[in-house]
């Protein structure tokens, strides 16, 4: 063969490469259904004090002699008090598809605090998540403003302390497989954890942990909120 017809071979098939159809890659999108969905509803009361001094992280001694000695108000904070709200709750749902109706879950929080102080780890929930979707699953997380009947609110925010009311949640990957997680510090509706392969065989594990803080002017009550978690797996389309 001449190489003019070489060249012209070489040619030719430089076309059909060119021409040739690209390789299609599925896309990853989330599903257009529940998997699964549990609500936690938080119940904060802020207890009414009325000293002499202030009910804080570091009190204002509010009484004084020569030679004082004062002991600081007892500022202790509890561990939040969990109830299950639905029947068989905290099970989960059966395998699912699009037409069938997820689990829906609801525990409720009943928790207390001084004015003036800061709990990282009032409560935690723990959730633990089954998938044999290939593709892998997200958690999402949707957090409401805590608010008492007056209309004053704990708003969920990213740093609360003994001056700055507020609450958070932190999200752990307990079970350290991999996932991109995100705290929740606002109330938009947050991916708090994306997977993008299956849960192992027994499932996988994330932690998600409640703080406050709350500064001492804060109204005496009891503030209330949802804090919703959806899971949803990821499909190719």
């Amino acid at each position: 063969m001449s190489k003019k017809l070489i060249a012209g071979a070489g040619v030719v098939a430089s076309l059909a490469v060119a021409l040739a159809p690209m390789a299609s890659f599925a896309a990853v999108a989330d599903a257009t259904w529940n998997s699964d969905q549990h609500t936690d509803t938080l119940n904060v009361t802020v207890l009414p004090t009325c000293a002499f001094g202030a009910a804080s992280a570091t009190p204002v001694v509010g009484v004084a002699h020569n030679a004082a000695s004062n002991t600081p108000l007892d500022n202790s904070t509890n561990a939040a008090t969990w109830t299950n709200v639905t029947a068989n709750d905290n099970l989960g749902m059966t395998p699912d598809a699009a037409s069938q109706t997820e689990h829906v879950s609801a525990d409720s929080a009943a928790y207390s605090i001084y004015a003036g102080t800061a709990d990282a780890n009032m409560g935690e929930t723990i959730l633990k998540v089954v998938c044999n979707q290939n593709a892998g699953y997200k958690i999402y997380v949707e957090a409401e403003n805590l608010e008492e009947t007056g209309g004053d609110t704990i708003d969920i925010k990213a740093s609360p302390s003994a001056t700055v009311t507020g609450y958070n949640i932190t999200t752990a990957d307990t079970d350290s497989r991999g996932a991109t997680t995100a705290n929740v510090t606002s109330t938009t509706k947050t991916a708090a954890v994306t997977l993008g392969q299956a849960s192992n065989a027994a499932g996988d594990t994330y932690t998600f942990t409640y703080g406050i803080g709350v500064a001492p002017g804060t109204k005496a009550a009891t503030y209330t909120g949802d804090v919703v978690y959806t899971l949803v797996q990821q499909i190719n389309s």
